[in-house]
């Protein structure tokens, strides 16, 4: 996992010099997952307005190795998430530096079963006590959340689920125009296909491919 903001140096020329030594080290490794998490935080600065031109460099050193490496033969095989996609510069994601762009939606119903099995397990919670929750919308950390305080209050999900606020509620119109800028754009990391929303009715596919068919989707593009 690399941390692009502890590259960042107060001293002119630093910043880049740290981005091409740490992916450097990356590349002696061979074979290796890299994973950059919330990269549009690293890359705020991109616009170089306001910090000298440090932010534009570091995106112009990491744009460099991401269209270079195809052509090195790298075994890097690099991952990058973001909140919002809308806050990265368009250079960034062109075809050609990453095989796929997919949109994480929020979690189906049988996703969310199987992240109840885990926590429920994992914390020690008769499993069926989900059942009696109205978790439409939740995502994964609120679950996790949810059988965390039931184990750590000793109370039922149910009376921990009447005190979360899922974040579906409240940042609804936030994920709403997430949902609406990413159809016909993205690929739906739950069916595969371009990404689909309702605006009028709320609703995306829900679809969801079989494990042999994600193996298939995300091991089969390329090297990036």
């Amino acid at each position: 996992q690399l941390d692009l903001g502890a590259c960042y140096n107060k001293h002119v020329g630093e910043s880049e010099a740290n981005i091409r030594d740490a992916l450097n080290s990356i590349e002696a490794m061979g074979k290796v997952i890299l994973f950059i998490d919330e990269v549009e935080k690293a890359l705020s600065g991109s616009s170089g307005e306001g910090d000298s031109g440090v932010g534009a460099r570091v995106l112009g050193t990491l744009l460099t190795w991401l269209s270079d490496r195809a052509e090195s033969g790298s075994e890097v095989f690099f991952i990058a998430t973001s909140n919002d996609i809308s806050k990265l510069p368009p250079e960034f994601s062109r075809a050609g530096r990453f095989d796929r762009i997919f949109f994480l939606d929020l979690p189906g119903e049988e996703e969310r079963e199987e992240i109840w099995k885990k926590y429920t397990a994992l914390h020690s919670i008769p499993w069926e006590q989900y059942l009696a929750v109205k978790d439409a919308n939740w995502t994964g950390a609120e679950i996790e959340q949810a059988c965390y305080l039931a184990r750590k209050l000793k109370v039922s999900l149910h009376e921990i689920a009447s005190e979360i606020v899922p974040v579906a509620e409240t940042y609804s119109e936030q994920i709403n125009r997430l949902r609406t800028e990413s159809t016909n754009r993205y690929i739906c990391a739950r069916t595969g296909k371009r990404y689909q929303f309702n605006e009028a009715t709320g609703t995306a596919p829900m679809t969801l491919m079989n494990p042999s068919q994600q193996r298939r989707k995300l091991l089969g593009g390329g090297n990036k």
